[in-house]
């Protein structure tokens, strides 16, 4: 299985596949469609921004965390 990528705009419906690809039409094709979410992507900026807002000493010794319990019947 051949896998390509390329962006494109929809326009009543249709999609424009560029011409290096319409020899393709001639094999069985699977179609994935793919959009960006706005609200995803402005999150992540965010959350970038806030990271770089963490003092130069955050976690400087490493983490601390608690030793692993061992529970029953998991």
């Amino acid at each position: 299985m051949k896998a390509i990528e390329f962006e494109a705009q929809a326009h009543d419906g249709v999609i424009n596949i560029p011409e290096t690809y319409q020899t393709w039409f001639e094999k069985p094709l699977k179609v994935i469609l793919l959009t960006e979410d706005a609200a995803a992507t402005q999150n992540l900026a965010e959350a970038f921004y806030l990271l770089t807002e963490l003092s130069d000493d955050f976690m400087i010794d490493g983490r601390k965390q608690l030793p692993v319990q061992i529970r029953d019947g998991l």
